[in-house]
């Protein structure tokens, strides 16, 4: 790099600033930062999420990484030390205990909703709808309540034993998938994709999808019979 282009650079005690992109790997900006050095002929010093280094001309990016890796581990150490971290790490527990409290509820109410919902399902198939509404309603509102709690990482439940309670009821995985959507019109259609659609994320092994409550909400819409 001849001088003229060396004085564009921006040097500060003898090092030329790099500034990584939005979005740059650690290595990546090591290896760059090291080329500025090699082609500036000047040591250079930029800042990865927080964490300064120096690359030289003799630098390695091994080296570079190694020491972002041992000054982000420090940095972390400090922090799992301040009386902030702790107090996030007590309300978190509190809050997961909360949520697992609340998921064993649920699953407390849940074999009489799925019995209500199996008596209607036989009664539907005997020509009979009056309770059918009622008890997929039911199961909807649960769901409403379970779906936010599961979808937290720290919340384990059964999910074989769901999807067997949601058969046993009368629900089944992807029911009316890929029907317009002006075929929704009834709640009977809409509790069966719901709730189909749950299945399939339970078989998947995922907790039921965070939209759910969305088409829970479109559920309400559509008139009672």
């Amino acid at each position: 790099m001849d001088e003229e282009s060396k004085s564009d650079l921006a040097i500060n005690d003898g090092f030329v600033t790099y500034r990584p992109l939005c979005g740059t790997h650690i290595g990546n900006a090591c290896k760059e930062a090291i080329d500025l050095a090699i082609e500036s002929d000047s040591p250079v010093i930029f800042t990865f999420n927080g964490i300064e280094i120096k690359a030289y001309e003799t630098s390695t990016v091994e080296e570079l990484c190694q020491k972002y890796d041992y000054e982000t581990e420090v940095r972390a150490d400090a922090w799992h030390h301040t009386q902030e971290y702790k107090d996030q790490v007590d309300k978190r527990n509190f809050e997961v205990a909360e949520k697992k409290k609340k998921v064993l509820e649920l699953f407390k109410k849940l074999d009489l909703i799925i019995e209500k919902c199996f008596i209607a399902k036989v009664m539907k198939d005997r020509g009979i709808t009056l309770t059918l509404e009622r008890s997929q309603e039911e199961l909807l509102n649960w769901m409403e309540l379970f779906v936010p709690l599961a979808d937290d990482i720290a919340i384990e439940f059964d999910k074989e034993l769901l999807i067997s309670k949601l058969n046993k009821a009368g629900f089944f995985e992807n029911e009316e998938v890929g029907r317009n959507p002006d075929w929704f019109d009834t709640r009977d259609k809409m509790a069966r994709y719901i709730v189909g659609q749950v299945i399939g994320c339970l078989k998947s092994g995922m907790p039921p999808h965070p939209m759910t409550v969305s088409f829970i909400e479109k559920y309400r819409e559509l008139p009672r019979k």
